[in-house]
């Protein structure tokens, strides 16, 4: 593992918000043109009202998480953080949907399912406290 991959742990609240930002802006040029082949404009749309939600979800959750970093707590901050992490994408995208419009036509549900993993693996990880790998 790169040593600047693997530094992001170590690093604050922004540093990690930052690297969370730019993977889902990432995603998001990728999945954008094929979102807005299959539906147009509100593909395109909805693949982005899907990458905020997520966004939002992890940056909260690696907020919760990064206020108890200590790994004997480890338990405890993966469930506080399940919270927002679950709780914004699917509350906000079942609302969207329920709301129906353009965002829904466009599959906000879908764009969900692809945001969701890449988000929820990044903070998960990064949310793991640090390993030293000298001490044993």
């Amino acid at each position: 593992m790169p040593k600047s991959l693997a530094s992001l742990r170590k690093q604050g609240w922004g540093v990690q918000s930052g690297a969370m930002a730019t993977l889902v802006v990432s995603a998001y040029v990728l999945v954008a043109p094929v979102a807005g082949l299959l539906h147009r404009i509100g593909g395109i749309l909805a693949a982005a009202a899907a990458a905020g939600l997520c966004l939002l979800g992890a940056v909260l959750s690696l907020a919760v998480t990064h206020r108890w970093r200590d790994p004997k707590r480890l338990g405890q901050a993966f469930l506080a953080g399940m919270v927002p992490r679950m709780g914004i994408p699917a509350g906000g995208a079942i609302g969207l949907q329920l709301l129906g419009g353009i965002l829904a036509e466009g599959g906000v549900l879908y764009y969900l399912l692809v945001f969701y993993p890449i988000t929820l693996a990044a903070e998960a990880w990064l949310s793991l406290p640090p390993c030293d790998r000298t001490a044993k």
